[in-house]
């Protein structure tokens, strides 16, 4: 629940000098693929307007904006659903999710990501239903929402989340969020990333520099410091 990036000696902040892993635990590492480059075959939905929550202004144009790094379209709107995303999951190197997401600490696999509905799915993609999905050919997935890294701790040493449920379908690594995120600051932070992370650098580096980035614009930690990489360090730099 502590984000290392916000750290600061007084000299500056832990993420400038170092590169940040996480792990749900200590046992997971022993399960986790190391991965020493990210494909481009990217996945990115958007779905920013859902009835009861708050409508994500920035989120469309961030995806347009990562999409065409990658010379591909997003998928917003009634195209962002669950059932288009079980089926494209599969075949991405990179899943990208602009969407709002739920945290449910009293029963954590239905946490959820939610996505469009239609006659097959109810558009909330659930903890427990990510576990089942195969994600062996992934990279990276990129959680662009509220409280995607946190979880209940378990009997054991585990966090239970969709951090760990996406580690466990098989993903390399995952970018998520250890609070509430502002939209705005968010957009602006993932299209760095993105920049970086096309540029060559693995995904610690751009991270870090797309939160030094946005530090520059949004100085208090609230609006870059949220989002933590969790990987294995051994293949990602």
């Amino acid at each position: 629940y502590i984000s290392f990036a916000a750290l600061n000696d007084g000299a500056g902040y832990l993420g400038d000098s170092h590169r940040l892993f996480s792990l749900p635990s200590a046992s997971m590492l022993a399960y986790l693929k190391p991965s020493t480059d990210i494909g481009r075959r990217a996945l990115i939905m958007v779905q920013h307007d859902v009835e009861g929550f708050a409508k994500l202004t920035f989120a469309p144009q961030e995806a347009r904006a990562i999409a065409e790094l990658y010379r591909t379209q997003a998928l917003s709107a009634n195209r962002a659903t669950e059932t288009a995303f079980r089926a494209r999951a599969g075949q991405a190197d990179i899943i990208h999710l602009a969407a709002h997401g739920e945290l449910n600490p009293v029963q954590p696999l239905f946490s959820r990501i939610l996505l469009g509905k239609d006659r097959i799915n109810d558009g909330s993609l659930e903890v427990h239903e990510i576990y089942g999905l195969d994600l062996k050919e992934t990279d990276l997935v990129v959680l662009s929402a509220c409280d995607t890294q946190l979880g209940p701790l378990s009997r054991g040493d585990d966090f239970v989340g969709l951090s760990r449920a996406f580690l466990s379908a098989g993903a390399a690594a995952v970018v998520a969020t250890l609070w509430p995120v502002d939209d705005e600051a968010t957009g602006l932070l993932m299209k760095r990333f993105y920049s970086y992370l096309s540029d060559g650098l693995g995904p610690a580096a751009a991270l870090s520099a797309a939160q030094k980035d946005t530090r520059a614009k949004y100085p208090h930690p609230y609006y870059w410091a949220g989002f933590v990489l969790t990987a294995d360090p051994s293949g990602l730099e």
